[in-house]
């Protein structure tokens, strides 16, 4: 439930959210009136009865580059990761595309990020950086969990065809 504080002249409203007695996710924000404050408080704990948003706020920060990294570090002694992969994934963490987060990327920004590296290399190149989205995306969701944006890179690989 949340909680509503007046304190020089400003209401916050913060939610906690609690399994099992323990505190797993808390969030505030500051408002002008009390209505304000109750509107935004009703609607963002019915959001996070969702276990999809609690999870997606949860994991909230984890960038590409996060996940290209952690895919490197974690899945190479599965797959053996050939030098042409390897160097293609570092190149890719020094991307734009890599500072974005992860859960909340799209189709259009991954698509933008094509078009820009279409400018200085050939389409095969540039589709290796979709290949490699795709099964680290897929790697993290399958074996972290993580709540990363594989429809949007399906929805990339779609649109760049």
């Amino acid at each position: 439930m949340a909680t509503i504080e007046h304190r020089d002249g400003v209401y916050r409203a913060r939610i906690r959210v609690k399994r099992k007695g323990k505190i797993i996710h808390q969030e505030s924000r500051t408002f002008e009136k009390k209505a304000l404050a109750k509107g935004w408080a009703a609607r963002r704990e019915s959001e996070l009865q969702d276990p999809r948003e609690l999870e997606r706020v949860q994991h909230r920060g984890i960038s590409v580059k996060d996940v290209l990294t952690w895919y490197v570090d974690n899945m190479s002694h599965i797959r053996s990761t050939g030098r042409t992969k390897s160097a293609d994934i570092k190149k890719l963490m020094k991307e734009d595309l890599a500072d974005l987060d992860a859960i909340d990327l799209t189709s259009g920004q991954i698509i933008d990020h094509l078009i820009k590296r279409l400018k200085t290399v050939q389409p095969q190149t540039a589709n290796n950086d979709l290949v490699w989205l795709r099964v680290a995306f897929k790697a993290a969701r399958a074996t972290k969990g993580w709540p990363v944006a594989v429809d949007a890179v399906e929805d990339a690989v779609i649109a760049a065809q």
